[in-house]
Order: structure tokens, then sequence, then C-alpha cells
């Protein structure tokens, strides 16, 4: 039996997350206990803060990365691929700056959308 925990927002979006799964691996239907929590808070994908943070996290850890990879290029000495690794490094900071703005853009078009959403179902519902 799956252990299923479904989480619901103040944004209105619902989460499904797996605690547990059960050895029936075929594809079939299992019987699923699901836990139904309620937050106050927005969905990952909603939260702009949660959204910006995994972005850069994410370019963080691809700059250790490349740092460790330019240490390991230094080890056995080959010149070339130090400066390549250093290059891609130094341009990262740049790049970061460029996806946290497409992210901002992102969020700020489905907030709108959203929006607009909201008021045709309140046109519609005659308010």
């Amino acid at each position: 039996m799956c252990k299923v925990t479904r989480t619901k927002y103040s944004c209105r979006h619902n989460t499904i997350s797996y605690q547990s799964r059960c050895a029936n691996a075929s594809g079939n239907r299992c019987e699923k206990t699901i836990e139904t929590l309620t937050s106050h808070e927005k969905c990952p994908k909603c939260n702009p803060d949660d959204r910006h943070r995994e972005i850069s996290d994410l370019y963080a850890t691809y700059g250790n990365e490349l740092a460790k990879l330019a240490e390991l290029a230094r080890r056995v000495d080959c010149q070339t691929m130090v400066v390549q690794l250093e290059g891609i490094r130094r341009g990262l900071a740049e790049e970061r700056i460029r996806a946290l703005a497409e992210v901002q853009e992102r969020i700020e078009g489905e907030a709108v959308a959203r929006r607009r959403v909201e008021e045709e179902v309140v046109r519609e519902s005659g308010w």
C-alpha cells in the first residue's frame, strides 16, 4: 500500500508526494492511504522567494562543481581546460542574474494570467 501526502496551498494549488511506495511496480493501481494537509503558504511554484532561492542554489552548486573540475585539471596539468573552466566560472554570475530575471518575468506573467482567470470567474458568477 502506498502512503501519499496531499498538500493544499493558499494559492489553490495542490501537491501530491509519495511518502512510501508499495512493491507493486507493475503499473497497476494499488490501495493508497492519503493524508491531507493544508498550508497557509503559497506552493513552491508560486512562491517567488523559493523559486529564486532554488535558482541561486543551483548556480552556487554549479560554481562549486566547476571549481572542483578546475582543481582537478590543475592537478593533471591541463592548462587549456583550466582556462576554459575559469572562463565559465567568471560568466556564471552574469548568467545567474539573467536566470533570476527570467524567473521573475515568468512569475509576473503567471500572476497576471491568474488574476485574469479570477476576474473572468468573478464576472461569470455575477458578482
